[in-house]
């Protein structure tokens, strides 16, 4: 028997972050663009 719930969750929130992540990465690359 596997538990693999804990796992997905985990997954989840880095993938959250990785999110996050890219959003701010997008905001910094449009502010140069704007200059």
């Amino acid at each position: 028997i596997e538990i693999r719930v804990p796992h997905f969750g985990y997954a989840d929130r880095i993938q959250e972050i990785h999110i996050k992540v890219i959003h701010i990465l997008i905001q910094l690359i449009e502010k140069e663009m704007v200059k």
